[in-house]
């Protein structure tokens, strides 16, 4: 019964606290395509068990193949450099020190396990493991960009964020002797989403948790409008073959919902359509949604922000907020995973 009220102490404080909360988060979920960036380095899982062999504890020298959307090229990126400037890219500077770390070490392990997972194979990154834009601050950011983001506090953000990585240096998530796939997303629909869900991969570390404390969020739930025409171009430029006619009232049916509530599949047309494809069609923030017309137009009413899958940023930050260690942060949203520090 103590447990049950702290928790509903917390609510409360955390609500009246979402004023400065949305003056913190400044632009940071503006669009969705630019704060689901790591959605654009977070390609579909191939296999059941990610066939990588036991991962050594990295070390600051190790260097990243990274595919520059921008530039088109490949970059060969010092792993600590890309670290600090994912950080930088992922997270509002005014956020707590702990939020940070947690993403620090979330970030390094990803890139890490990503690299291994790739190996070159994919031909669309020329050899790369993932793909990120620094110009668009899509995945990590360079020094230049943190100059443009942070201006006259240049100096003092880049000194406390260096500090804050630097103390995490080398330390990654470890799962039965593999770095950990620590996928991430912005804020959650309430609950995590298990991974097989959104790709065909199923994690233990990856199955799924509560993280109630994202419903404060002032973004957690957001209407966008789109017309009937919006919505038949997008959908048939997604899926060719699909036949919508007649009342787009009709167009859309009732979905199928994965424990977590987002959508796993739901009637379009003459389809049944995953939730996540219908999101990406759309430009979604979420594949938790629910639809509704009138007048000529859609409203999609979306919880949370992203895939999904991972460590819920925003619930990371509340976290972090209420005392909890960055480690404490890892530990609830990767169940399973160990923390292994460099040597």
């Amino acid at each position: 019964m103590k447990r049950f009220f702290t928790v509903i102490a917390l609510f409360a404080i955390l609500t009246l606290l979402l004023p400065l909360i949305g003056l913190w988060v400044g632009n940071l979920w503006d669009s969705p395509s630019q704060k689901d960036n790591h959605s654009s380095i977070t390609q579909p899982l191939s296999s059941p068990t990610p066939a990588t062999p036991a991962s050594p504890l990295p070390t600051s020298g190790d260097l990243l193949s990274i595919f520059n959307a921008d530039t088109k090229t490949v970059e060969q990126v010092p792993l600590e450099e890309f670290v600090l400037g994912s950080v930088a890219s992922e997270m509002p500077i005014t956020w707590p020190d702990e939020a940070l770390k947690a993403q620090s070490v979330a970030s390094r392990s990803y890139a890490l396990a990503r690299a291994a997972l790739n190996n070159g194979s994919d031909p669309t990154l020329q050899g790369a493991a993932f793909s990120a834009n620094p110009k668009q601050h899509l995945g990590f950011v360079r020094i230049e960009q943190m100059k443009e983001m942070w201006g006259a506090d240049f100096d003092k953000n880049y000194a406390r964020l260096k500090m804050l990585v630097d103390s995490t240096t080398g330390t990654t998530l470890q799962y039965n002797g593999q770095t950990a796939l620590t996928c991430y997303h912005a804020i959650s629909a309430g609950h995590t989403e298990a991974s097989e869900n959104v790709w065909s991969t199923a994690l233990p570390y990856l199955s799924g948790i509560d993280s109630p404390l994202d419903l404060t969020s002032p973004d957690f739930t957001v209407s966008t409008e789109m017309s009937s025409q919006d919505a038949y171009y997008s959908l048939q430029m997604a899926f060719p073959d699909l036949q919508l006619v007649g009342d787009p009232a009709t167009w859309f049916g009732n979905p199928v919902l994965t424990p977590a509530g987002y959508i796993q599949s739901i009637p379009v047309g003459t389809a049944q359509l995953k939730g996540v494809d219908v999101r990406a069609a759309l430009n979604l923030r979420s594949a938790c949604f629910t639809v509704s017309y009138a007048d000529g137009m859609f409203t999609f009413t979306t919880k949370g922000y992203g895939h999904g899958v991972g460590m819920s940023q925003y619930g990371a930050y509340t976290m972090a907020l209420t005392g909890k260690t960055y480690d404490a942060i890892l530990a609830t949203y990767y169940p399973e995973t160990t923390l292994a520090a460099a040597k």
